[in-house]
């Protein structure tokens, strides 16, 4: 038996050797196949994009190293994703800069149970990579450089770097997506405001047929006339006040939200509704949008990373705030 036993290990042992490098073999080809794929797939996307977008390319493909090639979108996690590619206009961004309408068309083609070749499949797989990629370096580092409008620039900003590429996959690796899209905002209330009045914005919260025509300017706290209605419904569609005071006095909160919502507009913080208030707040959505869109990429250059406890000047208007718990 013993006899027999020796000379059969070495035997066993080839055939466990074997079978592991059949299963290698095997395993390697599919991800080579896939790895010509997704090389082919982001080569051509390259060459049709645009140079500011050039610098992600390094980083998708290192995504794809990662993962040993494997395809990462799948089901319910892609149409998950395209849902936070959609939100990026909650930010300020635009969606179609991360290809959305396109990614839009393939998921609708993957619900409909339409059959497609391995090659759309990676084709969809690596265009949801590449715009995840890009809508986080957007988010980190913010979409513009914020030295081509400042020559005098100097501070350091959040940078998008393969850290983001780990982060991303630990997260999908749990199934929480979710988590790893909170890590790129800035953690900031003022941050948080912004994004707040752009999806009152989107989701059509925001209201009004009419300009508002005070007679009694300028309103200010302590008075009380039939303009602080109109004023105090105005100011709730933006969540600067959430009273359900009917009153027509002008009291301490509805001089907080006139100064937040002066804030937010880059007018004098006085709480006193004046003709430059009046004209912001008879704005059309669409103009409202592009001042809050600037400030959110503006947040995005400077807000990130911040202490608990920091001071913010404000050269330009002689201002100067305290940040306490970000707030």
């Amino acid at each position: 038996f013993i006899t027999r036993m020796k000379h059969t290990l070495p035997v066993l042992r080839f055939l466990l050797l074997l079978g592991s490098s059949a299963f290698l073999t095997s395993h390697t080809t599919f991800d080579l196949s896939n790895k010509s794929m997704i090389e082919k797939t982001v080569a051509e996307l390259k060459k049709g994009d645009k140079a500011e977008n050039l610098s992600i390319y390094p980083y998708l493909l290192d995504l794809y190293k990662e993962t040993d090639y494997r395809l990462i979108w799948k089901g319910e996690l892609l149409q998950e994703a395209q849902r936070y590619i959609l939100d990026s206009r909650i930010d300020g961004l635009n969606p179609r800069d991360y290809r959305h309408d396109e990614l839009e068309q393939r998921i609708n083609k993957d619900l409909s149970r339409v059959k497609t070749t391995p090659e759309y499949k990676v084709e969809t797989d690596v265009l949801m990579s590449y715009a995840m990629l890009l809508y986080s370096k957007h988010m980190i580092e913010g979409k513009t450089n914020p030295s081509k409008f400042y020559d005098t620039w100097n501070y350091q900003r959040r940078s998008f770097n393969t850290v983001v590429i780990s982060d991303l996959l630990d997260k999908l690796s749990s199934d929480n997506l979710k988590s790893y899209i909170e890590t790129l905002p800035p953690k900031t209330a003022y941050y948080q405001t912004l994004t707040s009045w752009m999806r009152n914005f989107y989701d059509g919260n925001f209201n009004h047929n009419r300009e508002l025509d005070f007679t009694n300017l300028p309103l200010k706290k302590g008075q009380q006339n039939k303009d602080v209605i109109e004023l105090k419904y105005r100011l709730s569609q933006y969540d600067s006040y959430d009273s359900d005071d009917p009153t027509e006095k002008f009291d301490s909160q509805l001089e907080n939200a006139v100064k937040n919502f002066q804030k937010i507009m880059g007018l004098e913080q006085d709480g006193i509704v004046g003709g430059e208030t009046l004209k912001a707040l008879n704005m059309t959505v669409e103009q409202k949008k592009d001042i809050i869109r600037v400030n959110l990429e503006r947040a995005r250059w400077l807000l990130h990373n911040l202490p608990e406890k920091f001071l913010l000047v404000n050269i330009a208007g002689y201002e100067l705030y305290i940040f306490e718990q970000l707030k």
